[in-house]
Formats: structure tokens, C-alpha cells, sequence
């Protein structure tokens, strides 16, 4: 064997132990950090359905640098929870069940790193909702009807709804003026809304029935603007015995 073939043949052998040592580490350097799959991946109708939410890599991820890395909100507000790291796994196991109705968004930054000090290829953002899609809640009808006189001095005041309401907020939302004490019901199925007056209302006075943006379905959807309806009492100047 003359010197150029044994050379050879050394840089060959040299390379294959290269190759074998790198692959025997996972990946070569400046291998990028992948993420590959991520649950729950859809909306989930219910927090029961939710125990953990995972986040799964090419390879295995460093426990700190990618923990850190790793946030979930909803409106900005971070559930409190556990992150750690099992194998390709990032995990978050939330300390009670997430909200009800909520869109939550995931967010992993390139800070994360593979043991290997390779970085996120790029930064990840998914979402998920727990809880139904639906629209915003819109008022169908209202009574007495906007724009109309009434003889009936204890009117009451009914809202009908296109789907089910939250009872609080529409306590919250309801008003009318001028002022009236009065008693606030909401039917069964949450689609009608009652106020009934305690008192006799003044006579031939105008009443204003506001429903303000607090308004909102069973389902977390906020009615998209300001619902105001007038009517007032006494088609008559003399008020009835």
C-alpha cells in the first residue's frame, strides 16, 4: 500500500468516526430544533377532556432554556400549571381545570434549545378553545317595543334573546331609566329576560331599557354593541284610577 492509499484510507476511517459520534448525539451541529406534533391539537369541548397539553420535538429539547421558552395565556393571563420535560416531550400540567369558554393560545419561543444547544428553528404559536364556538348574543325582540306608548303603568320588561345568556351579566348589563326597583327573572332555557317593576311607573313619563356591551352568552361571546329601546307610559294626559 503506498502513502496516498494509506492516507485515504486513515481520512475515511476518520470520517465514518465522525459521522458515528455525531449520530450517537442525536443530530449534527447546527441541526435546527423542530417541533412536530402538539396536543390537544383542536377545541375540546369541555376542560374534562383536557389533562395536559404537550408539546412534542425532533429530538430531545434542554429542560430550562425550553421550559422558559414554553407560555400559555388566555387574554394575557397565565393558568397556573407545572412545565417539565419527559424524553421529546415538553409537558404542562395546569395545578385545577382550565376555564370554561376560553380561547387559549400556546407559545413556544426560539430560546428553546435541544441538549445539544441547537435552537427552535422558529417560534411556535397554536390555539385551542375549550368550551363551544358560537356568535354573539343579539337581542330579537323587546317589550314594550321600542318607540311605543303604554297604558299598562307595571309594564314588564322583556328581552328575548337569539341564544342562551349569561344570568350575571345581564344583571350587570340591564338597566333602566329613570330609575326603577324592581325584581329581574330569566327563563329556563336563557334566551328570555324579565324585569318586573315594583311599583307603579310615573305617568306619562319616557323610560330608557339599556343593555350595555357587559351582556354575554353562556358561551363567553359579549353582545357587539350598546342595545337601547325607549317607551314611555300614559297614552292619556289623565292617569287612569
Amino acid at each position: 500500500m503506498n502513502r496516498r492509499t494509506d492516507f485515504l484510507s486513515r481520512t475515511l476511517v476518520l470520517c465514518f468516526a465522525v459521522s458515528t459520534v455525531l449520530s450517537s448525539c442525536g443530530a449534527l451541529p447546527g441541526t435546527a430544533l423542530e417541533i412536530v406534533s402538539w396536543s390537544p391539537g383542536c377545541d375540546l369541548n369541555s376542560s374534562a377532556e383536557l389533562a395536559e397539553v404537550k408539546i412534542i420535538f425532533n429530538r430531545e429539547p434542554e429542560p430550562v432554556c425550553t421550559g422558559e421558552a414554553f407560555s400559555i395565556t388566555a387574554d394575557g393571563d397565565e393558568p397556573p400549571g407545572r412545565v417539565y420535560v419527559e424524553g421529546r416531550t415538553l409537558i404542562f400540567s395546569p395545578y385545577s381545570p382550565l376555564a370554561e369558554n376560553t380561547d387559549y393560545k400556546i407559545r413556544v419561543t426560539d430560546a428553546a434549545e435541544d441538549t445539544n444547544g441547537n435552537s427552535l428553528r422558529e417560534v411556535f404559536n397554536a390555539e385551542f378553545r375549550i368550551g363551544r364556538h358560537g356568535q354573539p348574543p343579539a337581542i330579537v325582540s323587546v317589550s314594550p317595543a321600542d318607540g311605543t306608548t303604554t297604558d299598562n303603568q307595571q309594564p314588564v320588561i322583556t328581552l328575548v334573546f337569539d341564544t342562551e345568556v349569561d344570568f350575571d351579566s345581564i344583571l350587570s348589563a340591564f338597566s333602566i331609566s329613570p330609575s326603577v326597583k324592581g325584581i329581574s327573572e330569566l327563563s329556563d332555557d336563557r334566551t328570555c329576560f324579565r324585569f318586573l317593576p315594583a311599583e307603579k311607573l310615573e305617568w306619562q313619563q319616557e323610560y330608557t331599557v339599556e343593555i350595555s356591551t357587559e351582556l354575554k352568552s353562556i358561551y363567553g361571546y359579549t353582545i357587539t354593541e350598546e342595545y337601547i329601546a325607549e317607551f314611555k307610559t300614559g297614552c292619556d294626559e289623565t292617569p287612569p284610577f
